[in-house]
């Protein structure tokens, strides 16, 4: 038999996978570590979430360099994230919300007060 120059398909799905430097959906996101409909959700609901990539068809192809890059862009972005100060919220303010406990309650009725007049005046606050 005299070899040729054309491969037949099953032979480029064999050999030739690694020559195209494309990930499709299913390489996406196997890269990614999500599912296939993670990335096709992501692509209609958050562009933003996803690498550019190029639509050729009904298929969609991403560039395993620009992935690569754009994961290490991520990654960076990541490192660098400010811890951010705590708000000024109650929560953080160490005040207490939602529903009293049965000795905030009892503790405020014997001082004739309501709860959150108790709160703010045991948390060294003026009601």
């Amino acid at each position: 038999m005299v070899p040729t120059e054309v491969t037949t398909a099953r032979e480029s799905r064999q050999y030739g996978r690694d020559e195209f430097p494309d990930l499709d959906d299913a390489g996406l996101a196997a890269r990614l570590r999500q599912s296939v409909n993670t990335i096709r959700s992501w692509r209609s609901r958050h562009p933003d979430r996803l690498p550019p990539g190029v639509q050729v068809g009904r298929i969609w192809l991403y560039d395993k360099g620009v992935v690569e890059a754009w994961l290490a862009a991520r990654r960076e972005l990541a490192a660098r994230a400010v811890v951010k100060e705590p708000s000024t919220t109650a929560q953080s303010n160490g005040k207490r919300r939602g529903k009293p406990t049965k000795d905030e309650t009892a503790a405020a009725m014997a001082m004739g007060l309501s709860v959150p007049a108790w709160r703010a005046r045991h948390a060294g606050g003026v009601a």
